[in-house]
This record gives C-alpha cells, structure tokens and sequence, in this order.
C-alpha cells in the first residue's frame, strides 16, 4: 500500500527543471511579456502604462473589452500621485535587464500550490494570498506554465516586502518591487492589493526622508487647514481677455474707447499677476498637502514591515 502511494506521488521538481521543461509557444510566451513592459519601461512611467493598455488590447486579459482600455489611466490614477511621481524618476534611471526568475537559485525546490507549482519558499505568500484575496490569477490569459512564473514573481516581491522594514527601505528596493507588481499587471493579474500597500510605503518612505525637517504644533495645524481646502479657481481672466479682443478687433478709435482698452489692459495685467501668485500659493499648499500625507503614513508604518497587511 506505501508503495503504491509513492508511485502516484509525482518527483520532486526544481527551478531549472520547470523551466527546462517549457515548449517553444511557452518561452516565446513568457519572454514577450517580460520584453513588452522592458519596453515600455524604457520609455518611464508613462510607457509602462501605455505599454500595459497595449497589452490588455492583445487579450491578455480573458474578459478584454472597451472597458478595460482605460486600464493604464486606471492604474496610474490608483498608483497615487506621490507614487506615480516618484516611479517615473526612479524607472527612468533603473531599467529592469533581466527576467526575474534568471536570479533565482536554480536548485530551489518547487511544491504545489492550488494546482500552481510554486517556489517552496514562496507557498505560504501564495497560500495567504489566495485566503485572502481569491483567484486574483484567474482572468489572465497566459497559458499554465507562464502564469506560474509571473505568479512567483509576484510573490517574491510581497516575500521581500514581508521581510523588509519601512525604516530600512531604498530606492532600488521600490523600484524592483515595483518592476515585479507591472509584471504582474501585464501578466494580466488583479493585484491591485499589491499596489494600494506599495503606495503606502512608498509614501511613508518619502516621508522619513523629510524626518529631519523640524515640525512644530504650528505647521500641524497648518497642515490640517490645507488639507480641509479645496484649489481656488485660476481661470478668472479669460472673459475679461476675449472681451478685450472683441473690443480691440471693433478698430473703436474714439478716445472712450481708448480709455476702456487701456483700462481693461490695466486690469488684466494685474489679474494676470494675482492668479499667478494665486496659483504660486496653490501648488504650495499642494505640495505641503502630499508631505503631510507621507508624514502620517511615515508615523504609521514606523516600526512595521514593508508587507504587513498583505498576506
């Protein structure tokens, strides 16, 4: 009886084996996905989306359709601001050169997981990830094999997150998880929980940037007023501008309306001054919004796993 169970036991697998054991359609597979966002990182940020709307486009989501096109506005909306922002600096000086599972111990031994073979070290990410979030796998159109390479490389990223403090976070870090979690999006999986905590800690990270920046309870509150204001309108001259070219093409000679051109041209030179230290005082207060946003997620995550939260 012993005997027989282990004949039906299938052999132990490792890294080099599975992917030795992938047929030319597969690699052809898997290295297309690798290579269409390579590309569009070469272009920044705003490559990458557009890379990953072209790739929605080529059905490698099963459900495509019209949609799912503004999948790239979509995500780069859900990035955040200060996410987005701080990609597109730091994409556009790491470029991704290699495919993931290319730095892997080839040796390290692959188990099952929900019908996915998996890197054993890596299950229990899988496993969580399942319980908590479902078949997050389950609209991508890859074949079998491919999807489990982007599934680890996924999964990795969380694992390194899971074991790497707020605190202790780099640049080069947040960029590689960040290349993983797009490799995943062009896999065509729904990770946007991925996404939402490495928003997080991106912000928090920037905040500890700042930290030697003093803060006194005045700038709080400050910060707190900015944040309950919304942005004052800029636009408050155009009217006055098209009335002053419609008068002015009427060719009105007369000394009136000489004196309304020059009036208004007076009052619009000044408007213009007033918007622009409106609009001066607006990207300001913008800017000391977002840093008291990163300051609140710097204070919440001190002390925690990059991770926390995810599995």
């Amino acid at each position: 009886m012993v005997e027989q169970k282990k004949l039906e036991e299938p052999p132990s697998q490792i890294l080099e084996e599975f992917l030795d054991s992938f047929k030319g359609d597969e690699t052809k597979e898997a290295q297309g996905v690798f290579e269409d966002y390579n590309r569009a990182s070469q272009r920044g940020a705003q490559g990458v989306f557009e890379g990953y709307n072209r790739a929605r486009q080529r059905g490698v989501f099963k459900d495509y359709d019209r949609e799912s096109q503004r999948g790239g506005t979509k995500y780069r909306l859900y990035l955040g601001e200060v996410t987005t922002q701080v990609m597109k600096m730091l994409v556009s000086k790491n470029k991704i050169t290699k495919m993931p599972w290319e730095n892997w111990n080839s040796t390290s031994k692959l188990i099952k997981v929900n019908n996915y073979m998996i890197l054993e070290n890596l299950a229990s990410i899988l496993k969580a990830l399942f319980g908590k979030y479902g078949d997050f796998i389950g609209k991508s159109g890859l074949s079998r094999k491919v999807k489990m390479l982007y599934i680890m490389t996924v999964c990795d990223a969380i694992d390194s997150m899971c074991n790497t403090k707020v605190v202790d976070i780099t640049a080069n870090v947040l960029v590689c998880w960040f290349h993983s979690f797009m490799l995943g999006q062009y896999a065509g999986f729904e990770i946007e929980f991925a996404f939402d905590r490495l928003k997080r800690v991106v912000c928090a990270h920037f905040g500890l940037q700042a930290n030697n920046i003093p803060i006194d309870p005045n700038c709080v509150r400050l910060f707190v007023e900015i944040a309950e204001q919304g942005d004052p309108p800029t636009g408050a001259a155009i009217d006055s501008k098209e009335e002053l070219a419609v008068i002015e093409q009427d060719g009105g000679t007369n000394e009136l309306n000489e004196m309304v051109v020059s009036s208004m041209k007076l009052a619009i030179i000044k408007l213009d001054e007033e918007i622009r230290e409106v609009e001066k005082i607006v990207k300001e207060k913008h800017a000391l919004r977002i840093m008291w946003e990163c300051f609140k997620d710097a204070v919440a995550l001190l002390g925690e796993m990059a991770g926390t939260s995810l599995c």
